[in-house]
């Protein structure tokens, strides 16, 4: 799952696995924030050729906010920022 909230660099998204596979959990929450540096809201998307994405607004700021899209790589059991591909 992702999730945001306010970060140390402001606004932040991190993940979280659910031990159960279930919506009710219960779940863990991973140390490090997927992203950390003052944007959130995010969605995973698969992109035409296969890849995935992430997509959030960047910054928190209105009237700044403005969507950026990131690679992801894909890990056994989580997910990392890769090249970011637009904004």
């Amino acid at each position: 799952m992702l999730w945001s909230s306010v970060g140390e660099q402001g606004y932040a998204m991190g993940v979280a696995h659910s031990s159960s596979g279930q919506v009710t959990g219960p779940w863990t929450q991973e140390e490090q924030a997927l992203w950390s540096t003052d944007g959130g809201h995010g969605m995973i998307v698969r992109l035409r050729d296969g890849r995935l994405a992430l997509t959030l607004h960047q910054p928190n700021t209105t009237p700044d906010e403005r969507a950026i899209i990131h690679l992801l790589v894909e890990h056994e059991s989580t997910i990392a920022l890769a090249e970011r591909v637009s904004g």
